[in-house]
């Protein structure tokens, strides 16, 4: 069996980190857009 895995984690991982810091990013810009609102 040939160590694919071993190549398409760290991708995987990558991309996941991505989204999570993209995401939180949105979050981030809601949170700052909202947060006068709710003060």
């Amino acid at each position: 069996m040939p160590p694919r895995t071993a190549i398409t984690l760290p991708k995987v991982i990558a991309c996941v980190l991505d989204i999570l810091d993209e995401w939180f990013l949105q979050l981030n810009i809601v949170v700052r857009l909202c947060l006068p609102v709710y003060a």
